[in-house]
């Protein structure tokens, strides 16, 4: 996927930074599964030292949601998804780009301050019908060299797939010049990279 004058930059970094993604296995992301569930507000405060703004767009995801939301959801685990999804300048101070790279980092101790805010995401997410489907992405880049035929590796940031998901490369094609095809096949690793929640959600009460 190219970009052109009317595309913003911002929207495709989000899908154009795959080759950022670690190419060796990363340690489990443990832990935040024993904290509390609690509201988004309270979820994103250890976040303000790193998302300075971050309070205003928690407030403004939740006033997005309804009271009520589909799917079973509470008004909180639906504004962390909607959270998850905004955009805003800098470009680094948005929560999913700062997520995403502290995902990728060797480090999970830096994980820490995380640990309410995916608590309450990934509680959200696992109450979502889960769904069998092909997924494409695609990026002006050719990226053959780090996926060859074979190769295992685990996914750290995601859009539509959960992180700490492992993939097997299944096929390479270059059907015409400068576009490569590079096919993955979700695989079961033999541990688990990503502790599940847990208990499961309750309604939380609102923030005065």
């Amino acid at each position: 996927m190219a970009t052109s004058g009317n595309i913003d930059p911002q929207q495709f970094t989000r899908v154009s930074d795959i080759v950022k993604e670690p190419q060796k296995m990363l340690m489990p992301i443990r832990g935040y599964e024993k904290m509390p569930i609690v509201s988004l507000e309270e979820a994103v405060i250890p976040l303000i030292s790193i998302l300075p703004e971050i309070q205003d767009y928690a407030y403004v995801a939740k006033e997005r949601c309804e009271s009520v939301p589909p799917d079973n959801l509470t008004q909180d685990e639906s504004a962390s998804i909607m959270l998850y999804s905004m955009e805003w300048k800098p470009h680094e101070e948005c929560l999913y780009f700062a997520l995403n790279t502290t995902l990728r980092t060797e480090d999970r101790r830096k994980l820490e301050r995380w640990f309410s805010y995916l608590k309450l995401i990934l509680t959200a997410l696992e109450k979502l019908p889960s769904i069998r489907r092909h997924v494409f992405r695609g990026v002006n880049l050719d990226l053959s060299n780090q996926y060859s035929k074979g190769k295992k590796f685990v996914w750290e940031k995601e859009v539509l797939l959960l992180a700490a998901r492992q993939f097997i490369v299944v096929g390479y094609l270059r059907p015409a010049p400068g576009l490569h095809m590079i096919q993955l096949k979700e695989t079961k690793p033999p541990i688990t990279l990503l502790q599940p929640v847990g208990n499961q959600s309750v309604q939380i009460k609102p923030t005065p």
